[in-house]
């Protein structure tokens, strides 16, 4: 919801100001004009609108991996149409049949400074609230069922409930990984895993599986924490002082019979199971 109410009011402030001025403050700042291609015109309404989606290229980002390579393109093409053709005319310009033209000599620095930079300072001051509540927002427990718990905190944006799980899940899959090919390098050095690697699953910790004076920092540069062990503190992800009391929140264990060792987030959020199982053949 957030996602689309940012995209209305970026539409609503293009359209409206290209249609009736003929630029954005951005443009007139500059100079510049918006207008119907080989003219001086003004550009109607539907025209803006065309323009604006075709810009934007809603949703495509969202698309996994797909998407962010196909958006990278497109502003490589952009980037490449607007310094090295004559008429400068980008994608979205193209196919809504427009052009940006240079109309009027550009703002004092002055003026600039007394009409932009209040509004630079302000979105500045709206990403960073939206960092600081990102990285402050208290773990939510999400059931089978989609319902949040009512014994957590809900997040100040809740609407990324989901967003955020997936994310972490990502890293736990990243982090497991880490670990895991940490432990085989180690035995691969040292002829042995580490002993305090036994067949009961152990969180490793400081009281559990203490991994940390056997991996750091020779195969890792600091031990991987679990997203929900963060709680708001970045600094925190990478255990880098392995004589200070820490918890990870992931788990390891070996199994004798097969010699495989796994290592596990038992934290993994939305039902999925986030763990990885390599066998010691050598």
């Amino acid at each position: 919801m957030f996602s689309i109410f940012v995209f209305l009011v970026n539409l609503t402030y293009h359209v409206y100001l290209i249609v009736n001025k003929g630029a954005t403050w951005g443009k007139d700042a500059y100079g510049l004009r918006v207008v119907k291609y080989g003219t001086h015109v003004y550009i109607s309404y539907k025209r803006a609108i065309l323009r604006e989606l075709v810009k934007a290229m809603p949703g495509i980002s969202f698309i996994p991996i797909v998407g962010s390579i196909a958006s990278l393109i497109i502003g490589l093409i952009n980037v490449f149409l607007v310094l090295f053709t004559k008429e400068k005319r980008t994608i979205h310009d193209r196919i809504a049949g427009t052009q940006v033209i240079k109309f009027k000599k550009s703002w004092s620095t002055r003026k600039k400074m007394a009409i932009l930079l209040p509004i630079v300072i302000s979105s500045l001051l709206a990403l960073a609230l939206y960092s600081w509540s990102t990285l402050n927002w208290k773990k939510t427990h999400i059931t089978d069922t989609g319902r949040i718990s009512k014994r957590t905190k809900v997040p100040l944006f809740s609407y990324s409930n989901r967003k955020f799980s997936e994310a972490h899940n990502t890293m736990r899959r990243s982090d497991v990984n880490k670990i895991l090919y940490a432990v085989i390098q180690y035995k691969a050095d040292k002829g042995s895993i580490p002993a305090v690697i036994t067949t009961s699953e152990q969180e490793i910790s400081k009281n559990g599986a203490d991994l940390c004076k056997f991996l750091v920092p020779s195969y890792l540069a600091g031990l991987p924490v679990d997203p929900l062990g963060i709680e708001g503190n970045i600094s925190s992800y990478k255990i880098k002082d392995c004589n200070a009391p820490y918890s990870t929140h992931y788990t390891i264990f070996k199994d004798a019979s097969t010699n495989k060792i796994t290592v596990r987030a038992p934290k993994a959020e939305l039902g999925e199971k986030v763990e990885n199982t390599l066998q010691l053949n050598f």
